[in-house]
């Protein structure tokens, strides 16, 4: 399974840069990652590969950085895929729609969470980013301790936008809990629910998210 993160446009000073990142799941053999995309006068759809960033414990994060110049004129309209060993090809293209720069893939993504610890009480930390789809939302996560399935809720508070006002960043921070005898397991998705009844849900390839090390972030 594969599934876009972000996809952004950030300028600094008089250049211009996109960026695309990219979530597969450890399913098949990659033989192949990469996005399918057409340039800013459509002449032809073109494609390209992704580079490996990050590897975590079920997923791998790809991604790609470039410089829109006269040579790079920018994508303006994409699809992500990636070939099995198998040549089955997969894709997420948004819902059959493909994705634009500025989006979030599913609406929803985790942005990065880790483990904090202060006088023997742990709590998990962290962000979320979504696609600004209305004013109005409630953004958050679900979470689980130590495998007791109880599922407790943690609502995230709006801090701003990242590269676009298409995109909010929303923070979150759990109640703290008391170490016993080692760090904490913490399981947990995150969601985002519209004002008009919609719910979208970033839970890491219906695997959820897990962590239970100091130090290690999850993005």
């Amino acid at each position: 399974m594969i599934k876009l993160k972000i996809s952004a446009l950030e300028s600094n000073n008089s250049k211009k840069n996109y960026h695309i990142y990219v979530k597969a799941k450890y399913e098949y053999e990659f033989e192949h990652i990469g996005i399918r995309y057409a340039l800013q006068n459509y002449s032809d759809w073109r494609v390209k590969a992704l580079k490996p960033i990050r590897e975590f414990n079920n997923y791998k994060m790809y991604g790609l950085h470039e410089e829109i110049n006269e040579f790079n004129p920018g994508i303006v309209e994409f699809a992500v895929y990636y070939i099995t060993t198998y040549e089955e090809t997969i894709w997420d293209n948004n819902y059959n729609q493909n994705y634009f720069i500025g989006m979030v893939g599913g609406n929803i993504a985790l942005n990065k969470a880790e483990i904090k610890i202060e006088s023997s009480t742990a709590f998990l930390e962290g962000e979320i980013i979504v696609y600004n789809l209305g004013f109005e939302k409630n953004v958050g996560l679900t979470y689980s301790i130590n495998n007791d399935n109880v599922w407790n809720q943690c609502e995230a508070k709006y801090t701003g936008t990242l590269y676009n006002n298409s995109i909010e960043v929303w923070k979150f921070k759990t109640t703290g809990y008391i170490i016993k005898n080692k760090i904490p397991e913490y399981k947990f998705a995150v969601y985002y629910n519209t004002a008009g009844g919609l719910k979208y849900w970033d839970n890491n390839f219906s695997q959820n998210y897990i962590i239970d090390k100091q130090g290690l972030i999850l993005e």
